[in-house]
């Protein structure tokens, strides 16, 4: 089988270097390679072909590369471009890049450089279709409306069978709890079940947290002229922008007992007051509602608000449940931070970035692996990724408790060195020997780690 499946287009004037390429290419595992020497032939060729990617010689006897380049980029942007160049000069690399090549090589080109910068594109390229095939091969499923939930990345079982229970209550309009750990993605699921619900209605999302009862009603229900000193004009609130949608209202535990009654009146008889009106207006919406506390334990929250917002209830998991999910979001948040930081980052990079965090509880869920990714991306070193982000990031023990409770001994107790020398060896064989996780894992610095492993290669006991 050729490789890869959609060939890699070569395109310059100077048949002799192409033929040296292909043999470059060729020693490099990519067989499937076709060249053009006539870059007038290269359109017609792209109407009938899918290359995987292409090489673009920049300047060409009766050719204008650039013309080519935007050609290429408007018609067919889902191609990556390299562009070959004897033209060493920052203003023409910028003006490629503007006009969506992907890379720019300048001539003469190392056969090693070349290869380089080929299989680091189509390495890029199969993550990006990796996660295109999984979002497809997850559409083709038993969903009515797959895409609403599209954009939330999991192979988590447990996830899956909560997008089917969503699109099944959303139908009812019914009010919906969102209930997850900070950074769990609650107002992306509440988009989804606005997607799933009714997409091309108005969706207003409001975080409740830090509002007094004067601030939430004005916010959500408005006001007319003459409310309270400084209201010069009647201001419509966010509950009569949502109507027909969907208003969704983020931290709901948080919510003043005060405002509490008001949006118990709006979910019970579809009504609501702007402040310093006594006539009621009426509004057709569906609530939803995201917390990341028990709110039925609040000492301070309604009995009757809570039964009616969680009429249906979506429980999210947090990241440390579904580790299956940790690489995948990881390569998806890598490509995402290449693109928006523009800068390059290493071929295992997101495998290094993986391995060091296999074992991290993630306490701040998905939002707090994307930071961590972005900062990463940003603070690298030519692209590579340095293991010592990862001490930074957990300088701790990742243990929840002091794990007393899981240790057992014998009538004999082991000294403090055996049982430091096994803990020792546990951390590695659960980071793979990366030893700077390992240090992260037992809660000392990567070179208090260090130091204990040359003192045990140097005991003539070890």
């Amino acid at each position: 089988m050729s490789r890869p499946l959609r060939p890699i287009l070569l395109v310059d004037d100077d048949r002799e270097l192409l033929e040296a390429f292909r043999r470059g290419l060729l020693c490099g595992g990519w067989d499937n390679v076709t060249l053009l020497s006539e870059p007038a032939e290269v359109p017609g060729w792209l109407e009938h072909n899918d290359p995987s990617l292409v090489t673009l010689d920049l300047h060409m006897p009766g050719a204008d590369g650039t013309a080519l380049l935007e050609h290429i980029a408007q018609a067919y942007p889902h191609i990556p471009v390299l562009v070959l160049t004897a033209a060493d000069d920052l203003a023409t690399a910028v003006a490629c890049m503007q006009r969506g090549a992907r890379d720019y090589l300048v001539k003469p080109i190392a056969m090693e450089r070349l290869l380089q910068a080929v299989t680091t594109q189509m390495r890029q390229e199969a993550a990006t279709d990796e996660i295109v095939a999984l979002r497809q091969r997850f559409l083709d499923g038993n969903l009515e409306h797959p895409e609403a939930f599209a954009e939330i990345l999991t192979q988590s079982e447990r996830v899956r069978r909560l997008f089917a229970y969503s699109e099944a209550v959303c139908r009812s309009g019914m009010p919906v709890l969102i209930t997850g750990e900070t950074g769990t993605g609650k107002e992306l699921m509440a988009q989804a079940l606005h997607k799933a619900r009714h997409p091309k209605a108005p969706f207003v999302a409001v975080n409740v947290a830090g509002l007094d009862d004067a601030m939430f009603s004005d916010t959500l229900f408005g006001h007319i002229k003459g409310a309270f000193s400084g209201a010069v004009s009647n201001r419509n609130g966010l509950v009569e922008k949502a109507d027909g949608g969907t208003l969704f209202l983020d931290e709901i535990g948080d919510l003043a007992p005060e405002s509490q009654v008001k949006l118990l009146r709006l979910l019970q008889e579809g009504e609501y007051y702007p402040l310093g009106s006594d006539t009621p207006r009426s509004v057709h919406l569906w609530v939803v509602t995201a917390t990341h506390r028990p709110i039925e334990s609040l000492p301070g929250f309604r009995r009757d608000l809570y039964y009616r917002l969680q009429s249906h209830r979506v429980d999210l998991p947090p990241l440390r449940e579904r580790p299956g999910d940790v690489e995948l979001l990881i390569r998806h948040t890598c490509l995402e931070a290449s693109k928006t930081l523009g800068r390059k980052l290493s071929e295992d990079f997101a495998d290094q970035m993986s391995q060091g965090l296999k074992n991290y509880p993630f306490p701040g869920n998905v939002r707090e692996l994307v930071g961590m990714v972005y900062d990463a991306a940003g603070q690298s070193r030519d692209g590579k990724f340095c293991p010592e982000f990862i001490e930074r990031w957990h300088p701790q023990t990742t243990a929840t408790g002091d794990g007393a409770e899981d240790m057992s001994f014998g009538t004999k107790l082991p000294t403090l060195r055996e049982a430091t020398r096994v803990l020792v060896k546990e951390a590695l064989v659960r980071t793979g020997d990366n030893r700077t996780a390992a240090a992260a894992l037992l809660g000392i610095s990567r070179q208090t780690l260090l130091n204990h492993l040359k003192l045990e290669s140097a005991s003539p006991n070890s």
